[in-house]
């Protein structure tokens, strides 16, 4: 199967490259990103703290962020992308309520204290240290599986509390606009920004009087509708997102009825084809995907289903992946290459799997209580995903990296390579009292043996390896890889 990076895909991606805004990556919700994800599930790190299942995972720099959730308490954690440290954890203790994430921007992380009786608030910290930046003084209205949007400057775009959305000012927490619209159930408020405009779903729940709407970013006001279809009349069907494509056509997702196809005229808003993806009810946890050349994904009685952008016509299907057990549903990220990335939302059969363009299975990996958790790719390919208990993972190529840069790579170097007996590699150390960690792989991807010193800023270190694992046993001769700050380095091991 060849992988090919196509153009398109740099017309739909975020401002910020790399960057994993919200559940579904971007402000067009798509969940394409502009860098390809692992072609091998290398895992880089795992590990963080404890959580009954898995939750959604934001990634903005070389910042990650999700919340474990044990029922009773629920924590926000942030990590080292590349390294898997724990830099700073976050909760709102004694409130009864989840600590959400429900953003991913510019430095800063926006956190929802999501109240079962009371009134939500959604906070601004810095990514880097959890500091507070602002609170919002109006109360907003997230719900679990909801995320925020924002404008091409970094303002986000999301419910508050009632029947109103806002344009939020990143640096204040004030409110930009505010413009009254109704949405049809807990979980379907999302926004998606697309073409200057942002997009929702609006109308009842029962009844076939479901709409998209279109408002101005600029100003909030509202600007056109367009009638979406209820295939199956009689039953209610939750939402999951409106993506945007790289065609800068709407693909709106009604889970378990159907998908609808959406053009944006400037003037009008105008339906160009419906495709019917069953009866059975997926929750609003859903997510649609376009693939780089605007191929539409969607689940369908258990498999996912590559769908033409110009027709909705079935074009591939994915084996079935379902868990029978699973309340929720598939969750997708699509790399820049056009590989597709997808949770089961499984619980004992938690996986998740990586598919071709064409939905050929590539392979898959046994995540247990996957639940809520997404796929999200970070700015230099990393795969992170979620599970129960402290299975948080990361993945990434370390053979791909390493071929596109230079042995000369600052921050890590080795002397001499091949090596026979030992090699040395030098390094540069973090902060003050700050850990500094060199990761060696194995060709497999498998993480051999972690060397840390503590060190002075700006202060370079050395550290002797003698070829040997953790355990102190001699490796066989290979090429091996270590990485510092993310950079890998080839070490070729010789006897």
């Amino acid at each position: 199967m060849v992988r090919r990076l196509l153009l398109a895909a740099l017309l739909a991606v975020p401002a910020i490259a790399g960057s994993w805004e919200n559940h579904a990556g971007n402000p067009q919700r798509n969940c394409i990103s502009d860098r390809s994800g692992p072609s091998t599930p290398t895992l880089l790190w795992q590990g963080t703290l404890p959580s009954s299942f898995g939750q959604p995972v934001l990634i903005d720099g070389n910042r990650l962020v999700t919340y474990r959730d044990n029922f009773t308490t629920s924590i926000l954690v942030c990590h080292d992308l590349e390294t898997g440290d724990t830099l700073w954890t976050l909760d709102f203790p004694g409130t009864g309520g989840r600590t959400l994430p429900a953003g991913m921007r510019d430095g800063r992380v926006y956190v929802v204290n999501l109240q079962n009786t009371a009134p939500d608030t959604l906070y601004a910290f810095d990514s880097d240290d959890g500091s507070l930046v602002w609170r919002c003084p109006y109360p907003v209205a997230m719900y679990l599986s909801e995320s925020a949007t924002f404008a091409a400057n970094g303002d986000l775009i999301l419910p508050l509390e009632g029947t109103t959305t806002a344009r939020i000012n990143r640096l204040t927490g004030d409110t930009v606009w505010t413009t009254s619209r109704v949405w049809p159930v807990s979980g379907s408020a999302d926004c998606t920004v697309g073409n200057s405009n942002w997009y929702c779903f609006g109308g009842a729940l029962i009844g076939g009087l479901l709409r998209v709407y279109k408002f101005s970013v600029s100003t909030g006001e509202k600007l056109d509708s367009a009638f979406v279809e209820d295939t199956h009349p009689g039953g209610s069907a939750p939402y999951g997102n409106i993506a945007v494509g790289p065609d800068r056509v709407l693909y709106c997702h009604r889970c378990g009825d159907n998908v609808t196809a959406i053009e944006d005229a400037g003037d009008s808003l105008h339906v160009r084809w419906v495709y019917d993806v069953g009866d059975s009810l997926y929750s609003p946890f859903a997510q649609l995907a376009c693939g780089p050349d605007s191929s539409v994904y969607a689940l369908a009685h258990g498999r996912i289903i590559r769908l033409d952008p110009a027709t909705g016509a079935p074009v591939d299907s994915s084996p079935f992946i379902k868990d029978p057990a699973a309340v929720f549903a598939v969750h997708m990220a699509v790399g820049a290459d056009g590989t597709v990335y997808a949770t089961n939302a499984g619980y004992s059969c938690g996986a998740l799997f990586a598919f071709a363009p064409d939905l050929e299975l590539l392979w898959v990996e046994s995540i247990p209580n996957v639940s809520t958790s997404n796929p999200a790719i970070g700015p230099n390919g990393e795969l992170a995903i979620a599970g129960s208990g402290t299975d948080l993972r990361v993945y990434r190529d370390l053979e791909a990296l390493a071929d596109r840069r230079s042995a000369r790579l600052p921050g890590v170097t080795a002397s001499p390579s091949p090596f026979s007996s030992s090699v040395l590699l030098r390094w540069t150390a973090g902060p003050l009292d700050h850990p500094a960690a060199l990761r060696i792989f194995d060709p497999s991807g498998r993480l051999v043996r972690i060397l840390r010193a503590y060190g002075v800023e700006r202060r370079a270190h050395c550290v002797l390896w003698d070829g040997t694992d953790s355990e102190g046993r001699r490796l066989p001769p290979a090429t091996y890889f270590v990485t510092a700050s993310g950079r890998p380095l080839r070490l070729v091991l010789t006897r």
